[in-house]
């Protein structure tokens, strides 16, 4: 063969094997060198070409201690670059620049020309370059990987509620709960469901380029949602179809069609009902029919709602919450009733709310915010600022108020009547809070004091020196004679500690305007039962007691007629006032 071959070839080492066979050559007397290298993409991955110089010479030491080591486990595959320096008589002395040479020839003769490890070639050459020694084992350090491929993803429809426990309307257009265990309560913009499309998969490559193929995601479950376009809105775009409510309600079924109702009928709400939650975002109606005798919320059934109408009774252990409560049955004694406002026709439970309207009242625990109404009550535990009785308080009341107590007709005894704004949930936190309050102010205040009277003390102990140092300073300037640092640093001390003197003061007259502003709320709240009263229209009987505060009490000794009650001070002391009512 001549001295030098050059050919143009994408596979370098069938190309050597060649030359091998047709000149007759021994392979370790021929070696090689890349002149160019061009890489071009094609249908089928991607493909080097390479210039190359075949030349009839012995490889030297080098390239004879490190090869390539392939690991095909893998579709995409791994090379690692090995190293055996066993046949070494010395440690060899070799530039990186060369190691990062010959490890590029050792890939392009075994054709790997992807995911190879560039940034990582350096380091790798270095730590060749310190192993060059005939005492260390072989190894080998992995320098490239291929890229599996990531197959797309099959369509899924996403349901963010059980859809098929959704109830459906019936024929005389309720909503029918019967065997589905909750109702769905959506707000605007919640995601109902969402329709993930099928995604395309992405192509990999192994070591040598070729194309590893992936396979595109299939459309496998359909899209079976029908929706009323008034009520829920279809957003589609690249990857998905969502389906998004368009208001606030409850999500039914109707001819297989979804909706969302603003207002919910039901039959009756029990075990077979389940739980009805939609707070704040539907009006239920339940017991539309007027044939049902039981209750028609059932033992232990939680409903929530925007509004809720109950057309007949609420069992044991029942739990009703809404904006707005209208219940024109019965309310057991072990349920519970919360709400802003609420309306209620035979209470013998517990009821919370802002205000409150009740026909009759018996055995009941009423807690209101601002108001309560009651046509008649018996043995209730009543709490609320404003209390009103229209017709006839009977036995056993406990009536606690902040503001006003106005009853009709008191034809029981064993009343207990008082005025304990202290008592009144609200006001009792407010309370508590300003004690607390005082009690931080307190603090704050005697350490600002202890503050004070420190640097006081500072001041006074350094007044003396303070002065003499502003006349010696004034002396020296006056001649113009250098002022010692020392001694300016001694009036800057003096004016700093001065400084923090007037802050602190400050600081604590702020916190004693704070303080006497808290302890006046105090007082306001300790004193607020003088401003307010009792009104009795008709009767009140004997043996009934009215409170004010915890320290003003009267139990009436006789029957009294159109009576007001309140607090005044007579003879420097408080004193609980009886006196006619002016009409």
């Amino acid at each position: 063969m001549e001295s030098k071959i050059r050919v143009e070839t994408s596979n370098i080492k069938n190309e050597l094997n060649n030359i091998i066979e047709n000149y007759s050559i021994d392979p370790s007397h021929i070696d090689f060198d890349i002149i160019d290298t061009k890489i071009i993409q094609t249908k089928d991955g991607i493909k080097p070409i390479y210039t190359v110089d075949f030349i009839q010479k012995q490889p030297d030491l080098l390239c004879k201690i490190i090869d390539i080591d392939i690991n095909e486990s893998t579709p995409e595959k791994e090379a690692f670059v090995k190293v055996d320096c066993t046949s070494l008589d010395k440690p060899l002395d070799v530039d990186l620049d060369y190691i990062i040479h010959v490890i590029k020839k050792k890939l392009a003769f075994y054709g790997i020309v992807y995911g190879i490890k560039e940034n990582n070639l350096a380091l790798t050459a270095k730590e060749i370059q310190k192993r060059l020694n005939p005492n260390f084992k072989k190894f080998k350090v992995l320098i490239a990987t291929g890229t599996p491929p990531v197959d797309g993803k099959d369509s899924e429809l996403k349901t963010f509620f059980q859809l098929n426990t959704v109830g459906l309307v019936d024929d005389k257009g309720n909503i029918n709960f019967k065997e589905k265990n909750f109702a769905i309560g959506v707000d605007v913009g919640t995601v109902i469901a969402q329709y993930i499309k099928p995604t395309k998969g992405i192509d990999g490559y192994d070591i040598f380029g070729n194309i590893l193929k992936a396979k595109d995601g299939k459309e496998i479950q359909k899209i079976n949602i029908r929706i009323d376009t008034a009520d829920i809105d279809k957003v589609e775009d690249e990857t998905s179809i969502k389906f998004i409510s368009k208001k606030k309600g409850s999500l039914i079924q109707k001819n297989g069609i979804f909706h969302v109702e603003e207002n919910v009928k039901v039959d009756r709400a029990d075990i077979k009902t389940g739980n009805i939650d939609l707070k704040n975002v539907s009006d239920i109606n339940i017991g539309v029919k007027n044939d049902i005798e039981e209750d028609i919320v059932g033992a232990g059934i939680k409903v929530t709602g925007k509004k809720v109408v109950i057309n007949g009774n609420v069992g044991p252990k029942a739990y009703i919450e809404a904006q707005t409560v209208d219940i024109k049955g019965s309310v057991h004694q072990e349920a519970t009733i919360k709400a802003k406002t609420a309306r209620i026709k035979n209470l013998n439970g517990t009821l919370i709310a802002e205000e409150a309207f009740i026909e009759n009242a018996n055995y009941a625990k009423i807690e209101t915010q601002n108001k309560v109404i009651i046509e008649n009550c018996l043995a209730c535990n009543i709490i609320s600022p404003s209390v009103e009785i229209k017709k006839d308080m009977l036995n056993s009341n406990i009536v606690t108020s902040s503001k006003e107590v106005i009853l009709n007709n008191v034809i029981g005894n064993n009343n207990k009547i008082s005025i304990k704004p202290l008592e009144i949930p609200e006001i009792s936190v407010q309370y508590k809070e300003l004690l607390i309050k005082e009690k931080v102010l307190s603090n704050k205040i005697k350490m600002a004091q202890s503050t004070i009277d420190m640097l006081k003390q500072k001041l006074d102990s350094n007044l003396r020196n303070f002065s003499e140092s502003i006349k010696l300073i004034r002396q020296l300037q006056a001649k113009g004679a250098k002022v010692p640092t020392a001694l300016l640093n001694s009036v800057k001390n003096f004016k700093e500690i001065e400084d923090s003197y007037k802050e602190q003061k400050s600081k604590l007259a702020s916190l004693e305007e704070q303080y006497k502003d808290i302890i006046h709320k105090i007082k306001e709240l300790q004193d607020s039962y003088k401003y307010a009263h009792i009104i009795i229209k008709g009767e009140i009987d004997a043996e009934n007691l009215i409170e004010f505060d915890d320290t003003l009490s009267r139990r009436l000794l006789n029957k009294q007629r159109s009576i007001k009650i309140y607090v005044r001070e007579i003879d420097g002391k408080d004193q609980i006032v009886i006196e006619p009512l002016s009409l």
